[in-house]
């Protein structure tokens, strides 16, 4: 228990600097190199599927058992080596600091919500609706999300901010709890692995559309069960904050299969029932101009400042995720 409480609060404190080498970074570096050995252009649907099974094999299957030979190998050298290594482990594995660090970078990028006719929900003025007002938050939010920001309005930055910081409590935070809970550190970079395999493979364009089927179903099955909690959980920091924890749960209930993927809506519709907006609408990705299904009731104009209650929301479910968990941990233990 000792080394996970290291592990999240190194997390909180640091989040993941960037002149410290990622684990993740070698995740990708190993997906890449399988899969420009194995992705076939012109392949059949069946063979780039079956190709897309041996890279999730090639994957996740050396990455767990490289964490599992260095956790074991640090205890047998001694069980403070194993407690370190534990630690640092699941130090790296959690996102929660780092999650929220961008969120708040789009918040700053944007400035603060402009004021119309003294209305404090009022629209954005035209002197900062400009393209070169949104030009840094555009950038900000390119770096998040895989959608073409290059013309979003101020409305569509902070929806898009909203909508990525709440998807990704799930995977990357409940999930990884989820699986270290069941498994130990070994299995939560397990999961990490299935998670960047999807990132990296799992998209549905004719490049990836079979030969990343393996990985987008994998990662689907996986966060089935931490993307509805995560859910639960937004719903519970609602409450504590004192938000409108009876729409964020009527609206998950409501809106929850208002998405392409099984898990998002979850704490994407719990989160825009907590604030009392809507997400989803338009969205361009790779070129191709989509129509998303919406999420949540307009009841408020999409703020900045809605950005920065979104990471106070996910700060708040982090935190009961973790403690809930370690208090598992001691009734079992006791």
């Amino acid at each position: 228990m000792l080394a996970y409480w290291i592990g999240y609060v190194l997390d909180l404190a640091v989040g993941d600097p960037v002149s410290v080498p990622h684990p993740i970074r070698y995740i990708g570096r190993l997906v890449r190199f399988w899969e420009d050995k194995l992705i076939k252009e012109g392949g059949s649907p069946g063979g780039l599927k079956l190709r897309g099974v041996v890279l999730v094999l090639l994957t996740v299957l050396p990455v767990y058992l490289f964490y599992l030979a260095l956790v074991w190998g640090a205890f047998m050298l001694h069980p403070w080596a194993g407690l370190v290594v534990q630690a640092l482990v699941f130090f790296q594995m959690m996102a929660t600091r780092s999650l929220c660090d961008e969120g708040m970078k789009l918040y700053h990028a944007l400035g603060p919500d402009p004021i119309s006719s003294g209305a404090q929900d009022g629209p954005a003025t035209p002197e900062t609706d400009t393209d070169e007002a949104l030009a840094p938050a555009r950038k900000q939010l390119s770096m998040l999300v895989s959608r073409d920001t290059s013309k979003l309005s101020r409305e569509a930055i902070i929806k898009g901010g909203v909508e990525t910081v709440s998807e990704n409590l799930a995977d990357g935070i409940l999930a990884p709890l989820f699986f270290t809970a069941l498994g130990g550190v070994p299995l939560g970079m397990a999961y990490k692995a299935v998670n960047t395999l999807d990132s990296m493979v799992g998209y549905k364009n004719e490049k990836y559309l079979h030969f990343g089927w393996a990985a987008a179903k994998l990662d689907d099955l996986a966060t089935w069960l931490p993307a509805r909690l995560s859910g639960l959980l937004v719903i519970f920091t609602a409450l504590i904050l004192r938000l409108d924890y009876k729409r964020a749960a009527r609206i998950m209930l409501r809106d929850r299969q208002n998405h392409e993927s099984p898990n998002s809506p979850y704490p994407e519709a719990a989160v825009a029932g907590a604030l009392g907006i809507q997400l989803g609408g338009r969205a361009t990705y790779f070129g191709v101009t989509y129509e998303k299904k919406t999420m949540g009731d307009p009841v408020s104009p999409p703020l900045s400042a809605h950005l920065k209650t979104t990471v106070t929301l996910v700060y708040g479910a982090s935190l009961l995720a973790f403690l809930a968990w370690q208090g598992l941990f001691w009734l079992v233990q006791k």
